[in-house]
C-alpha cells in the first residue's frame, strides 16, 4: 500500500485503530489484504490506479461491532474474513485474488448481503446514502476518479 499527506492515521492509542478517510490523501493498492469499515460520510476509496481492484460496499443501516465479514469467489473460497471492531455503513475491501470479470459474494454475519461482478479496479457495490458527496460523473465519493480522493 502507498499512502501520500494523511493517508493513513494510526490512532486510539489503546489499539492498532487506522483511519483512512481524509479528503487530502491517496492510497495505491498493489498487494495484500485490505479490510477497513467506517461511516459512509467518511469514505475514501484508494486510486483507479492501484494495480490491484478494490471493493467499496456501503449500506444505508449501520451494522454492529462485532460483525463477521466475509468476501468468497465464485467457488465459494472465502478471501476475506475478519471481524469488525467498530460499527460501520461502509466497507473498502482489496486483496490479491480478487479479478476483474469474475463474480463475488458479500457475507455479514454469515448472511450473503450482496452479489456482483468485478468489471473495474474500484466496484461499488451496496446502497449509496444521500451522505457522500456526490462527486462529478454521479459517483457518491466512492470513485471520485484519479488519485484517491482527490478531485
Amino acid at each position: 500500500m502507498t499512502a501520500a499527506d494523511d493517508g493513513i492515521n494510526a490512532a486510539d492509542g489503546t489499539k492498532n485503530a487506522v483511519n483512512v478517510s481524509n479528503s487530502n490523501c491517496y492510497i495505491l493498492i498493489n498487494g495484500g489484504t485490505l479490510a477497513a469499515v467506517g461511516s459512509s460520510g467518511m469514505v475514501e476509496t484508494p486510486g483507479s490506479n492501484s494495480a490491484q481492484c478494490v471493493i467499496s460496499y456501503a449500506t444505508n443501516s449501520t451494522v454492529s461491532t462485532g460483525s463477521k465479514i466475509e468476501l468468497k469467489d465464485q467457488d465459494g473460497e472465502v478471501l476475506i474474513s475478519f471481524t469488525t471492531s467498530k460499527s460501520f455503513q461502509s466497507a473498502i475491501l482489496s486483496c490479491e485474488g480478487i479479478e476483474k470479470g469474475e463474480t463475488y459474494y458479500l457475507f455479514i454475519n454469515d448472511t450473503q448481503v450482496k452479489s456482483f461482478l468485478i468489471s473495474s479496479t474500484i466496484t461499488s457495490v451496496g446502497t449509496q446514502s444521500a451522505g457522500g458527496d456526490k462527486a462529478p460523473g454521479g459517483d457518491w465519493g466512492f470513485n471520485p476518479g484519479g488519485i484517491g480522493g482527490r478531485r
